[in-house]
Order: structure tokens, then sequence, then C-alpha cells
């Protein structure tokens, strides 16, 4: 599963169920994944900084604009949900599993969509990714019958986890 799909889920731990229903004994898979260890404010920032770029927010909008809505990169707003909350928890020594991060359309003014008005102001959730703590990646995988082989790091946080379905 390549370009983080494992992360495009809102549920991971059926996905990994689901995963491995498909799988026979011997069966590999490679996910590839954002991995992190440890959360820091410094972390956090780099990791918002990521993703709000304009060429990545004109990418987001492309499927609106493709059905005739007019929006411009600075309608999509891009966070790290629960942020304060995620680093309260790692200043406590408690990592989150899984950090989301969701992009939401939020019109400068009122738009028509068939006979639907989008409110100014108002936000549509039309993106979500998540990152995952490397351990419990691991353990997920391990606990629905995957047995972990290896890792390749990419760079940027970005990883390949190869896991052999026993």
């Amino acid at each position: 599963m390549f370009g983080n799909t494992f992360g495009n889920f809102s549920n991971t731990t059926k996905i990994a169920s689901e995963l491995a229903a498909a799988c026979n004994p011997g069966d590999l898979l490679v996910l590839e994944l954002s991995l992190y260890d440890e959360i820091t404010e410094e972390f956090l920032d780099a990791l918002d900084m990521s993703y709000n770029i304009q060429p990545f927010k004109d990418y987001l909008g492309s499927p609106l604009r493709e059905s005739n809505i007019d929006i411009s990169h600075d309608e999509v707003k891009l966070r790290i949900e629960n942020r304060d909350e995620i680093l309260r928890q790692a200043k406590l020594g408690k990592v989150p599993k899984e950090i989301e991060v969701a992009g939401y359309y939020v019109p400068e003014s009122n738009v028509r969509v068939g006979a639907i008005t989008l409110p100014r102001g108002h936000e549509r959730k039309i993106y979500t990714s998540k990152r995952f703590r490397r351990d419990y990646v691991i353990e997920l995988m391990e606990a629905n019958g995957f047995k972990f082989e290896n890792e390749f790091s990419k760079g940027n946080a970005t990883s390949f986890i190869l896991l052999k379905y026993v």
C-alpha cells in the first residue's frame, strides 16, 4: 500500500484486520507510511508547514474546481487535529498512536452548489491523512498475524515497512 494509503482510512484497526483476511501465509505486504517516534512542538510545526503550501492546497481544491466551484488556495485550510491536546499529552510522556492532518474548504463567501448553499466561513472537510507512531503500527499488524520483516526509510519521515503474513 503506497502513497500513505493506510493513513487515509478512519479505522486503521479494521483495515489491518481486512488486510490480514485477504492474505495467505507467506504473503508479503509493504506499507508506505509517515511515522514518528516522539512528539515535540518543533515536529508539529514542521508537519503543519509541510502541508500548508500553495501547490498542495491547489491540489486539494482541484476536485471542487472540476465541479465548477470557484475555490482559491486561500479557502483551503489544513491543520493538525487536536494539536494542543497532542502536545499536552506528549509533554506528559504519552505519545499518541496517530496524528490526523485534516483539510477543510472554508468559503470566503456564500457558495451555491446545486440546491445547497455553503455558507461563508463554514468548514467542510475535504481531506484527511494520518501519521503513525512507529511501534503502534508494528504492534497493530503483528496482532493481525503479520510479522515485521524490515523497515526502509525514504527520508522526511516516510518509511516502507515490510511485513510477512504468517
